[in-house]
């Protein structure tokens, strides 16, 4: 017997109700599971494509996998301890680059940035912030990345979550498929399979992007010599999704 439409809405509502609670309880036990499936669930195309070549599925898991191993391994081999100094470098200049900043706003905007405005005052607490506690910042800093690294448990069970999950990846989905709900089947399937695909497109699109010019900017400001030049492109690349943001905050960081 069918349920009927307040019945459904009823059940559906305790189970998102529940699901979430579930995820505010155990949100750092399931992190890393949560990073490792939505590694599978990007990099599954990429798998399928082996498929489509002749290749099982364990195979072109494998094959995606190495790859994605040796490129993250690479850009932390190289990357990290150069990204390490560039953030110290950012913190020193940072003090500087707000009172250039500043200077500005009360060349141009004079009534805006005044001693006596909200906005002045705020800038000056922040500057003097920065001044004080500068040091205290990159420790606090330091020790997260510390923390982070001796988290051995995340490291690991992102990657296997990440291999198992991308592996099994076609029968998980046919699995929760078989769950459906009769009655809605073909709805549930056509709707999901249209936000699959707005959505994937929209995430690998835009983190391709942001990369490539995060990469870009980084790497042209350090070779010119900008100093922290490293950093500041590959933050304004990364914020780029951002309409103008990107480029706002990475010319004044630049500039300051």
């Amino acid at each position: 017997m069918a349920l009927s439409a307040k019945q459904q809405i009823n059940w559906w509502g305790i189970a998102m109700v529940v699901t979430l609670l579930v995820l505010y309880l155990l949100g750092d036990i399931l992190l890393p599971f949560i990073v490792g499936m939505a590694l599978a669930y990007l990099l599954d195309p990429f798998v399928d494509r082996f498929e489509r070549m002749g290749l099982n599925r364990a195979i072109s898991t494998a094959i995606v996998s190495v790859l994605s191993f040796v490129v993250l391994g690479s850009a932390i081999v190289f990357f990290v301890p150069l990204l390490g100094i560039q953030i110290r470098e950012l913190f020193g200049i940072l003090p500087a680059t707000l009172e250039t900043l500043v200077g500005i706003l009360q060349v141009h905007f004079p009534e805006l940035i005044s001693v006596d405005s909200q906005l002045g005052l705020s800038l000056n607490k922040f500057l003097g912030f920065f001044q004080n506690y500068t040091n205290e910042i990159l420790i606090g800093i330091y020790s997260s990345f510390n923390l982070a690294w001796q988290a051995g448990t995340f490291l690991i069970i992102v990657p296997v979550v990440f291999i198992y999950t991308l592996a099994d990846w076609d029968n998980l989905i046919a699995r929760i498929d078989s769950l459906l709900p009769m009655d809605h089947k073909e709805t549930i399937r056509e709707l999901a399979g249209e936000v699959d695909f707005i959505l994937s497109s929209f995430v690998r699109g835009q983190l391709t992007i942001c990369l490539i010019l995060g990469l870009f900017y980084g790497i042209t400001l350090y070779l010119v010599g900008l100093k922290a030049g490293l950093i500041i492109g590959f933050i304004a690349g990364l914020i780029s999704f951002i309409p103008f943001l990107g480029a706002i905050l990475g010319g004044v960081l630049a500039l300051g």
